[in-house]
């Protein structure tokens, strides 16, 4: 019998197939919050991708990316964030109530997001996990701090390195070694779809960086953690060679800086993928069971490509725009609302998703609202929106679809509070989940 080609050579319909088949395990408990990516908005709601976890909290998530629960609205055409070379953007990241180890970032084309060593090939950015501590406010409370006791959460820079071309790809996050003093945690893994687009010119090949200092205030080159590299801990509780479960924590550098600077990553071996590829994935993802991915083509249609306007939350009666949505709003004791899009060219349907979630409705005719209007000229109504969007993160995603498979998205990030309610100041779970 020949040997199973590694995971790099594999059809990515095999690595699909074999993450998936963890799903079922991963939703049939609850996953325990420990980190996720809060910033940018990651391709699941999953909360807790490891391998293991405690009695009813298992799950069985080895990375490099998550297994389940996909989000529908997230895609290499609908990335998170679209990064310039060599300028620097602002992470969030879950502390669930924890301290220690490391966090490593990574950027793998969309066709390798499975191949766990692309993502150590291509790891540009390490640090200590525990690096900007702040405390969150009603704008991010329930996106970032809803599991943390203290409202608290980190968050830090990264610089998109110049040796990655114009394309699509997975921003790959990982914490490992945590703990304060002792920890058994596993290796935790995120990931959002991103897109490269402009900045500063190629260059032939970059250093991956290391930056320590915590947010108790160690700056010694080093960081309190069990473990400095991934695998040590792949299962929690992680036990130590001892047989004893887990490790005191120490000072450590991450494995690849122990001996000075690890090997560069290198331009030429960047494999970007090129429209055709992302297309061929979509392909695949869309034919696998349990996988609930959507917007993963870019054909533009017999007709030339659809664009999507302003999107806006309305008052459903009056139709008054709310004015200023971009920062918290408060709607205690105010009427219902609705959400609109304006939408250009050969337009066939537009649909909402909510925080991941496609809804039901389907609008075929302007205006393009979340739960549809009255089309009738004489009557100026809109039918109310029926979520209960209040007191929470919500991401509404707009896609529209036209003529030859078109496509277009739009994204409208709300928090709208009523201090009516008992849980105004705390919410519930949001983006991420």
């Amino acid at each position: 019998m020949g040997r199973r080609p590694p995971a790099s050579r594999r059809p990515l319909s095999v690595l699909l197939l074999a993450a998936l088949s963890a799903t079922a395990a991963a939703l049939g408990t609850p996953a325990a919050a420990h980190s996720y990516l809060s910033v940018p908005v990651p391709m699941t709601r999953m909360t807790a991708c490891r391998v293991g976890g405690w009695d009813g909290w298992a799950n069985d998530c080895p990375g490099p990316c998550p297994n389940a629960d996909y989000r529908e609205d997230a895609g290499p055409t609908n990335p998170s964030a679209t990064y310039r070379r060599g300028e620097a953007y602002e992470i969030e990241y879950t502390r669930n109530n924890h301290f220690g180890g490391f966090r490593r970032f990574t950027l793998v084309p969309v066709k390798q997001m499975w191949d766990a060593r692309v993502h150590a090939a291509n790891a540009f950015s390490y640090a200590c996990w525990s690096r900007g501590e702040f405390e969150c406010s009603m704008e991010n409370q329930y996106r970032s701090c809803w599991y943390d006791m203290d409202s608290k959460a980190y968050k830090d820079w990264i610089t998109i390195p110049p040796v990655f071309p114009d394309g699509d790809y997975v921003l790959g996050y990982t914490w490992y070694g945590g703990g304060e003093r002792f920890g058994n945690f596993g290796d935790y893994y995120d990931c959002a779809y991103v897109r490269v687009e402009g900045g500063a010119p190629l260059v032939a090949e970059h250093t991956p960086t290391f930056t320590s200092g915590e947010s108790n205030g160690a700056n010694d080159g080093k960081c309190e953690a069990t473990v400095n590299d991934l695998g040590i801990c792949r299962v929690e509780p992680c036990i130590a060679p001892s047989g004893e479960k887990g490790y005191y924590t120490r000072r450590l550098r991450p494995a690849q800086f122990e001996d000075g600077d690890p090997p560069p990553i290198r331009m030429d071996s960047i494999a970007v993928d090129n429209r055709a590829d992302v297309d061929a994935v979509g392909e695949e993802l869309r034919g696998l069971q349990k996988y609930t991915q959507s917007g993963l083509t870019s054909k533009e249609g017999a007709k030339g490509a659809l664009m999507l306007g302003a999107m806006k939350l309305v008052e459903t009666v009056s139709r008054k725009e709310v004015p200023d949505v971009h920062h918290p709003i408060d709607w205690t004791g105010k009427g219902p609302l609705t959400v609109e899009v304006e939408a250009f060219g050969d337009v066939q349907y537009v649909e909402f998703l909510v925080n991941g979630r496609r809804s039901s409705y389907k609008d075929y005719s302007a205006p393009y609202t979340i739960a549809g209007d009255f089309k009738d000229p004489t009557v100026d109504m809109y039918y109310p929106w029926r979520f209960h969007y209040k007191n929470k993160n919500v991401r509404v995603t707009a896609h529209a679809v036209g003529a030859g498979g078109a496509e277009a998205w739009k994204i409208l990030d709300l928090v709208i509070y009523d201090k009516s309610r008992g849980d105004w100041n705390r919410g519930h779970p949001g983006i991420g989940h």
